[in-house]
């Protein structure tokens, strides 16, 4: 079992592409790799492709499809101040960065993650990290924040985020071949304070390896 923590610095250039392999290959011949926080950043890659979500951008409407590549591009009309604005945007930026507030997220009971939890826990968000919910196909969504109207426990969230982030997934657990891979959007662990989510972390740690079968 390997837990990958948060890190300022990310661990693409620590791992290398040769590492990603021998990860990879280690969790499929029945390893259980847990990532926290913005550890996910890593394993959610494309290039590394350890779980099937991947991190949004912010959300914006009307997205322009951009050539970067054309020496001219398409004439456009700014009826009012609000078009302009909306085309000076930075359609590639990511969501508002949270200070710190607390989050009502939503538990799939029926998971092996979640053994001996409450319907609902609360989880501390900081940052910009939101993530995609994985395919059923691939894995499962084992707890995803509230609705809009709902989620937020405590503190101030800005609406965008509120909006963004209604839905999306704390907790994903996703078997690869041998192995699994669980990912916490959200840091668990995050100044030793948050015991009522021990729960799901010791599950991911004790119950995880217990749902692999390592080769042996």
């Amino acid at each position: 079992m390997l837990i990958i923590p948060e890190s300022r610095s990310g661990y693409k250039s620590t791992f290398g592409e040769r590492g990603s392999e021998t990860l990879k290959e280690w969790v499929s011949e029945g390893g259980t790799l847990i990532a926290l926080g913005t550890g996910m950043r890593y394993i959610a890659d494309p290039d590394v492709d350890l779980i099937s979500t991947r991190r949004e951008y912010a959300y914006r409407e009307n997205k322009r499809e951009e050539k970067d590549d054309a020496a001219q591009v398409d004439g456009v009309l700014y009826d009012r101040k609000d078009d302009f604005m909306e085309a000076i945007e930075d359609h590639n930026a990511n969501p508002d960065i949270v200070p710190g507030v607390m989050l009502k997220a939503n538990v799939d009971l029926e998971h092996w993650l979640t053994a001996g939890s409450a319907e609902t826990v609360n989880v501390l968000y900081r940052g910009s990290d939101i993530y995609t919910p994985v395919t059923i196909d691939k894995g499962r969504n084992v707890i995803n924040y509230a609705g809009a109207d709902d989620v937020l426990a405590s503190g101030y969230l800005w609406e965008e985020n509120r909006a963004q982030l209604a839905h999306k997934p704390f907790v994903i657990s996703e078997p690869k071949g041998r192995g699994q891979v669980i990912g916490f959007t959200a840091d668990p662990t995050i100044r030793a304070y948050l015991d009522g989510l021990n729960l799901m972390l010791m599950n991911a740690i004790f119950r995880g390896a217990a749902h692999s079968t390592p080769t042996r």
